[in-house]
């Protein structure tokens, strides 16, 4: 941002009841509300996931399908837990080095099989499983119900 403009610098001031604060430098970030916001933001999440490199995918139609993104929703596909941890570890290693912070209260995982294997982000979290039941199998007894 600041090769395209030097001279750009963004200050706030502080506004409580009718007292105003002495203006003070934003060195990070963009405006709430900056219609650039949501461009940059993309921008920086598809540098993280080429950075990242990310493998073992689901195989649809021939193409690695490793991971869907909306907004600043991500899901990541994998086939298996030891690589979904491995996956998240490096996704989320990445991110801090682009100066972006996983929220991993809110990072949860869910998955077709039955597993007891715990998924932990930087050694230190575990995540929730949002689902562990065998989806195929609920699948086809509700087919079975029909």
């Amino acid at each position: 941002m600041k090769r395209m403009s030097p001279s750009l610098k963004t200050s706030a001031r502080v506004h409580i009841d009718n007292l105003e604060s002495e203006p003070f430098p934003i060195h990070r970030g963009v405006r709430q509300g900056d219609p650039i916001s949501p461009k940059l933001f993309t921008a920086a999440i598809e540098m993280i996931f080429r950075n990242a490199d990310l493998e073992h995918g689901l195989n649809v139609d021939g193409e690695t399908l490793t991971n869907l993104r909306f907004a600043d929703d991500v899901a990541l596909v994998k086939e298996k837990v030891e690589n979904m941890e491995e996956q998240l570890n490096v996704l989320n290693n990445i991110s801090l080095e682009s100066g972006l912070k996983m929220h991993k209260g809110k990072t949860k995982y869910i998955n077709n099989f039955e597993s007891n294997k715990d998924i932990t982000i930087d050694k230190e979290k575990k995540l929730q499983i949002f689902g562990t039941n065998n989806l195929s199998e609920r699948h086809n007894k509700g087919r079975s119900d029909m």
